[in-house]
């Protein structure tokens, strides 16, 4: 739960060394949970939050209505697998995860990739569990 992670953030800071810190919600927070801990964790220097909500609920509505509690970047992952969901989500986001299993490949990442930097997004590239071949893609 909230007071959980807000363990995990607490426990981390002092070893961080001046490091940022990112917090990956892996869409774990209810639209009011996220609401708590967006203040809280700008407070303690986060500098983004990735997928706050549950993909279901992490759709342009979801995040915005988090706008305005969120006093620091959001980026979607599991809410954001295509072109037409980055052009839903880029008004409500920052930013947005691509991995290549998620996008279908690397030409749709690439293209997602150009628009999200047209677009003003901050662009992160992740993956799964992925092989050693579709990694090195």
């Amino acid at each position: 739960g909230l007071s959980h992670d807000q363990a995990l953030v607490e426990a981390l800071l002092p070893v961080l060394g001046g490091a940022e810190l990112q917090v990956d919600a892996n869409g774990g927070w209810s639209l009011e949970g996220a609401r708590q801990m967006l203040p809280w964790l700008a407070e303690r220097g986060v500098v983004l939050v990735e997928q706050p909500l549950a993909a279901s609920d992490g759709d342009e509505q979801g995040f915005a209505a988090l706008q305005g509690a969120a006093p620091i970047p959001l980026v979607a992952d599991e809410s954001c697998w295509n072109l037409e969901d980055l052009l839903r989500l880029a008004p409500h986001v920052q930013g947005v995860n691509l991995k290549l299993l998620k996008t279908g490949g690397l030409s749709e990442a690439l293209l997602m990739a150009q628009l999200a930097s047209r677009l003003g997004l901050k662009l992160m590239l992740g993956c799964y569990s992925d092989s050693a071949l579709l990694n090195g893609a």
